[in-house]
C-alpha cells in the first residue's frame, strides 16, 4: 500500500531503506524528541535491527516518509493489548532538514485516514515532550486533543 502526497509519498519500508533511515536518524535534536528505544548515535546496523523486528509486526501499520527516492523519516500507528486493544499509539519522525514544512501534518492526517479505514480502533492516542510545540501543533492540526499533562513523568537526556 502506498499513499501519494504533495511532497513524496507514503510507503512500506524495505531493507534497502537501512541507510537512509541511519542517515536521517542519527541526529540528536531528532532523538530527543522520541523515546530512549530509539538509540543515539543512530547506526546502520540499529537501522537493520529495527527493520527486521519491530517495523514487522503485523498489528501496526508502518510507513516510510519518502521524498525525492529516499526515506526521511517513519511514521506508524501502533496497536496496542490487552483492554487497551482498540487503542493505537500514532508516532513519528522526519528528517530535521524538513522540519517545518508541513511534511509531518500531512502525514499524519493520511495515515489517520488509512488508520480508520484498515482497523477496529475506537481511539488514537500520542505522546508529546513538553518541548516538542512543533509535534504537538501537527497533533492538533490531525484532530487530536491534549487529554492531560503529566507533570515528572518521563525523563530524557
Amino acid at each position: 500500500m502506498e499513499i501519494t502526497l504533495s511532497f513524496g509519498r507514503l510507503r512500506p519500508l524495505k531493507e534497502t531503506d537501512a541507510a537512509c533511515i541511519a542517515r536521517y536518524a542519527n541526529n540528536r535534536n531528532v532523538w530527543k524528541n522520541l523515546v530512549d528505544q530509539f538509540p543515539f548515535p543512530y547506526s546502520i546496523e540499529d537501522a537493520r535491527n529495527w527493520l527486521a523486528g519491530p517495523a514487522k509486526i503485523e498489528s501496526n501499520i508502518i510507513f516510510g516518509i519518502e521524498r525525492s527516492n529516499e526515506i526521511v523519516g517513519v511514521v506508524g500507528v501502533h496497536a496496542q493489548d490487552d483492554i487497551h486493544a482498540k487503542t493505537a499509539e500514532v508516532g513519528y519522525w522526519l528528517a530535521e532538514p524538513f522540519w517545518g514544512r508541513g511534511i509531518m501534518t500531512e502525514t499524519v492526517r493520511a495515515v489517520m485516514e488509512y488508520a480508520l479505514g484498515n482497523g477496529d480502533w475506537v481511539r488514537f492516542q500520542a505522546s508529546v515532550f513538553s518541548s516538542n510545540c512543533a509535534s504537538a501543533r501537527v497533533l492538533e492540526k490531525c484532530g487530536f486533543h491534549c487529554e492531560s499533562i503529566q507533570k515528572n513523568a518521563v525523563f530524557k537526556d
